[in-house]
């Protein structure tokens, strides 16, 4: 059983998954929140996101704390995380360079570019 909250079935899972939802969530609004007051969000991201797991499943009561963890599942957890950070990094970092444009909307005689802010962030301005 994955946590101390008194749900079962179909109610477990619905549970479990608004959990997922927004605990990766969060991860992506303090990905947005540490852009350019880090100089490596990725490893930033991993402590906030891994920390933040264990601090939730202390919270519902799925599990000990991490020095009680078998080896296999510390191993695994922090895995997941590296790579989750690691991805979601690049994948934030590809958007800020190349945003996505609906092209339907977009006028042709329109182009818009990208420049640096001083804090490191994408600006955005239409150039005529």
């Amino acid at each position: 059983k994955w946590t101390s909250l008194d749900v079962h079935g179909r109610t477990e899972t619905v549970v479990n998954q608004l959990m997922r939802f927004g605990y990766g969530s969060a991860g992506g609004l303090l990905l947005h929140a540490i852009d350019g007051r880090v100089r490596h969000r990725a490893v930033m991201l991993f402590a906030l996101m891994w920390g933040g797991e264990v601090a939730l499943l202390r919270a519902v009561g799925a599990a000990p704390p991490p020095w009680r963890w078998k080896r296999a599942t510390l191993v695994t957890s922090i895995t997941q995380h590296v790579i989750y950070a690691y991805v979601a990094d690049r994948a934030y970092r590809a958007l800020q360079t190349n945003p996505p444009v609906p092209t339907l909307l977009v006028d042709p005689d329109e182009h818009t570019s990208t420049r640096r802010t001083s804090n490191g962030r994408a600006s955005f301005d239409d150039e005529r």
